[in-house]
This record gives C-alpha cells, structure tokens and sequence, in this order.
C-alpha cells in the first residue's frame, strides 16, 4: 500500500479511535465530482480563414469547362473501361499503402481511448505483503513486543487527478481531432492511389498505342526500302536513296524497344499499386484496349467545394485543431493538480484473522501537487505549443491554395490539350496522305526519295505526338479528379465489380471563443435516417467487423457518422464500435464514456 497524502490512518479494532471530525466518504466524492467538472483552459479552436475563389478562372468561358456541379465520386467510370474500374475496385482491398494508414487509424482510435481513460482515477490497484518484524532491545522505552508479524492485504489503492483544469477533456480534444486526421488522411491516401493507378494505367495504353503505330510505320519503311533498293538495283536511282531509306527504317525502329520498356515498367507499378507481384496482371492486361477516350467537357463546380471534398484541406484542418487543443493541456501545468488518494484492505498480525471485519484498514483525503520554480520550461512550453498551431494553420492556408492551383492548372491543360489534339489531328491525317502520294510518285520515278524520306519521318512523329496527346488529355482529366478531390467517397457509398474482375490473390498479411466546423459534407440520400446517424455507430446486416465510422463535423456542431468500409481494418480488441467515438464534446452519455475507458 501506498503512502497517502491526507489524513491519518483510520483503524477499526484496535488502536485509537477515529477522530469524529472526520470527513464522510461521500462529501468528499461530491467535492471530487464538482472538482472534476470544472473550467477548461485554453483556446478553443476557431479554424483558419481560408481565401476562396467565386469561380474557375476558366468555368463557363472555355467550351470544354462548366462550371455546374457534378459526380465526381466514381469519375473513372467517365472513361468507360471495364479494365481500368476493375483495378481501381480492387485498389482498395489489396494496396499496402492503404493498409498501413487503416492501421494508423487504429492506433488513433487507441490512443483517443487512453486519453477518455485519463478522466478516471489513474491508479487503482491491489497489493500485498508480508513482514517478519523484530524491534531493538537496546535502545530507551523498549517495545513491549520484540518480534512479531504483520500481514497486510489492500483491496483497492486508488489515485485520481481531478480534471479541475480540463487538461484531460483538453487531451480528448486533441485525440478526437487527431483520429480525425488519420481518417482523413486515409482518404488522401486512397485518392493519390487512386488517381496514380488511373495514370499508370493511362500510361499503359498510350504505350502500347505507340508501339502499334511505330511497328507500323516500320512495316511502311520496309516497303519503302524494298522499292528503293529494287529502283537501285536496276540504276534507276543512286545508292543514296537505299542509304536514306534503312536510316529512316532503323531510327523508327529504335524506338520500339523504349516502347516496349515502358509497357513492362507501367504493368510492374500496377502489380505493385495492388500489392501483388510484377507479371501478375499479365493476363489481364494482356490485350490492348487503347487509350481511354477523354471527355469533351469537364463540369468543376465551385472552387468553396473543396474545403469540404479534398481530404488533405481535411487532414490539415484537424491538425490545427489538435495542436490547438494541446495549448490547453500545457496552460494547464501552470496550476496545481488536485488528487483524491484512498485505499481499504485488511492488516494483522496473524494470517489466521486477517479477513476479519475488525482487520479492516482504511484511508481517503485530498492533496495536491503545484509545480513552481520551473525556471520558464512550463511557459516556454506553452509559446511552443503555440508557434506549432501558428504553423499548422498556415500550412492548413497553404494547402487550401494548392488545391486550387491544382484544379486551375489541370483545366487548362484539359483546355489546351483539346485544341493541340484537334490540330494533330488535321495534321496527321494530311501528313498520312502525302506520304502515300509522295511514294507512290517515287514509285513512278516523279519524285526523288528525299521527300519520300522527309514525308515519312514527319507521318511517324505526328502520329506519335497525336498518341501522345490523347494519353496526356486522358491524364489531366485523372489529375483534375483527383484535384477536385474525387474518389474516396466511393469507399461510403460502395461500388459493385464489375464482370470478370481483376483475379488476384488477397494479401495476408481563448475561453468563450467558438468552434467552427467544417463545411457538411453532402447530404445522405435518405433524409429519415437522420436521426439514426447520430449514433456513432450502426452496423449494418451484411457488414464485417471491419466496419469503421467516419465523421464529419455538422454547423449545429453536432458529430455525425458516414459509414465507410475500410477492407484493412481488423476488429480492435478491447473496443467495440460504440466505443470508437463517443461524443465527448456535445452530449455525450457517461456511460459511452466509462464504456470507452475500460
């Protein structure tokens, strides 16, 4: 047993009789209950202003963007290709990366239930111990009793620090909002992937378009060479002409192998993107499909969207929340800590009457603790804490101006692209027909093989260019997506595979200041579920026990779920998914809260 900090002993049997000034048990949890319920110190976060554009500099100017709203949840479906949805299906479930973060949302969830554990008393235990005792016979007023046991038993030591401060409720805070950053940072995570698969993938097919039209073109140069090298044969031209014409063949023909390169190197990243080994997709991505078609207009909406779309705006929002509240938690140590100590259990000299109501012992009383003469390591701490939120918040600002720098330098390359695609158009199609004149003229002996030459080295750079161009439309449509935050919503509503999915193994493996929330988050399509949705968690029939809630903050500062399937999240031990979230800032019951501790 410990030694505590507050009143005397009070025995029963024998020794001294209690005093009878003594303070009841239950006054004095009343106090502690009234204690703990106390002032929070600190600033509450009141977010970061954000500048924010009225509209795209491009929106409804450009013909090829609007800006009207649009879906942009499963946008690689505007491409129409079975293959590259089924890999973005299976992304999610197979990934490493993904898997590493969906852990990092558990241990968030962990360490939010140790800090509701720091409101109950953080110490309790039961102890015991045994001692052969033998008194000096040589010393002034010796002890009756020179040698004898005592046996000791406590069944509950307990130490509980008030929250008089709310450091604890200010260290929830903090794990609330970093849980929230981890998830948030999950759907950033899922979004790159997402958006790095539909590139490589877009990659993948432009190479393989390339590769088509250069082994074509050589097919073209080797009926040239022939006829060149037949027109020597019989002195109607000079060797120069066979000379210029296996030139022109061999350097079309060194680029196959840098084609064929590249189409190993985009499958080995797909391989790796859904955490398999490289040739796995092999099979799958065996035909080519060609480059999957851009669309003609792209609707960005609103640029204040992505304040609540992009999970990275999310992430460094939640951030600079729990730094804010770590303010708090440091403010805190400026004052005195406030303990209630106190333990019961049984003491003898003889084991034989040790469980005996006359053996009972017991104590309970307050202290406190103050920390002073520190030197400005507690107020140093605390401006530390405060250059961190500074600059979270400005990283939070910067971000924000990122996203929209992402989204207005994808729409005019999207813009331009269009029209550099409608000029290679016309050009290769021109370039296509003078070659065939031009060498059919040579044929006939009415041109030289020098414009022959010229004529088909400019035909295989337009239609590689072309190609080209189709594939880099088709990316910036991917990187506007994704800059538009688009994708992670699909792992809350779900999404079916489509026929004949990709076959692949699993992998094993200041006070009075106001909170502001983020901007809602779309609205459910059933408005009768409501109500329900405040429950932080409602396992559905079919789901797992990888269920996992995401929340997002309301404008009546409410916490609602949107429930989200997370494929890497095993059940945690220990907490069930009620416990996962209480909540501890609004209403929430003592119960949830007690639940969550244990």
């Amino acid at each position: 047993m410990f030694k505590i900090n507050g009143p005397a002993h009070m025995r029963r049997g024998s020794g001294p009789s209690r005093p009878d000034s003594r303070v009841p048990l239950l006054a004095i949890l009343l106090v502690s209950t009234c204690l703990t319920a106390g002032c929070k110190l600190g600033p509450d976060y009141c977010g970061a202003p954000a500048q924010i554009q009225s509209r795209w500099i491009d929106a409804d100017v450009d013909p090829h963007v609007c800006g009207e709203p649009d879906d942009v949840i499963q946008w690689w479906n505007k491409f129409d290709d079975p293959t590259l949805t089924s890999l973005i299906a299976t992304l999610e479930s197979q990934n490493l990366d993904l898997r590493s973060a969906a852990f990092r949302i558990q241990a968030a969830r962990s360490s939010l239930g140790i800090a509701v554990g720091g409101l109950f008393p953080q110490s309790q235990t039961a102890n015991g111990a045994y001692q052969r005792l033998n008194n000096s016979q040589t010393i002034a007023n010796v002890a009756p009793v020179v040698d004898f046991d005592n046996w000791g038993v406590s069944m509950f030591d307990a130490q509980w620090e008030l929250d008089f401060w709310g450091r604890f409720r200010r260290n929830i805070e903090s794990s609330e909002d970093q849980l929230q950053e981890s998830i948030a940072t999950y759907d950033d995570i899922l979004v790159s992937l997402q958006g790095e698969t539909a590139s490589t993938y877009i990659q993948l097919r432009t190479l393989e378009r390339r590769l088509a039209l250069a082994r074509a073109n050589v097919a073209i140069q080797q009926g040239t060479l022939k006829i060149a090298e037949a027109q020597f044969k019989f002195g109607a031209v000079s060797e120069l002409d066979v000379i210029q014409a296996t030139q022109s063949l061999a350097q079309t023909k060194s680029s196959i192998p840098v084609f064929e390169a590249g189409i190993r190197i985009s499958k080995n990243a797909l391989c790796v993107l859904l955490g398999t080994t490289p040739g796995s997709l092999d099979q799958v991505l065996e035909v080519p499909t060609g480059i999957p078609p851009a669309p003609e207009i792209i609707c960005a909406g609103v640029p204040s969207e992505l304040l609540q779309r992009r999970p990275d705006i999310r992430a460094a929002w939640y951030a600079a929340a729990a730094q804010s509240a770590s303010i708090g938690v440091a403010i805190t140590d400026l004052y005195p800590s406030f303990i209630i100590s106190g333990d019961i259990g049984y003491q003898s000299q003889n084991l034989s009457d040790l469980v005996n109501p006359k053996s009972v012992i017991g104590a309970v009383g307050p202290s406190f603790s103050w920390n002073i003469l520190n030197y400005g390591r507690i107020r140093n701490n605390i401006r530390l804490q405060e250059d961190l939120l500074q600059s979270d918040l400005a990283n939070y600002q910067q971000t924000v101006l990122t996203a929209y720098q992402e989204v207005e330098n994808g729409l005019i390359e999207f813009s331009r692209g269009h029209e550099r695609i409608e000029d290679l158009t016309v050009s290769t199609e021109q370039a296509a027909k003078s070659v065939k004149i031009a060498t059919a003229q040579y044929e006939n002996g009415a041109t030289d093989f020098n414009r022959v030459y010229t004529l088909q080295l400019n035909l295989a750079q337009q239609q590689d260019s072309l190609a080209a161009a189709q594939g880099n439309i088709a990316a910036q449509v991917v990187a506007i997506y994704k800059a538009l935050g688009g994708g992670w919503q699909a792992r809350s509503t779900g999404y079916s595979m489509p026929a004949g999915p990709v076959p692949m193994q699993p992998n094993l493996g200041e006070p009075g200041g106001e909170r502001i929330p983020l901007p809602p988050p779309p609205e459910e399509p059933d408005a009768a579920n409501d109500q329900a949705a405040i429950v932080p968690f409602d396992v559905q029939p079919d789901a797992t026990d990888e269920l996992v809630g995401l929340f997002h903050v309301q404008p009546d500062q409410t916490v609602k779920p949107v429930m989200a399937t997370l494929p890497h999240l095993p059940e945690h031990k220990g907490t069930t998914q009620r416990e996962f979230f209480p909540q501890l800032r609004g209403s929430a019951k003592k119960s949830d809260i007690a639940d969550t501790a244990e």
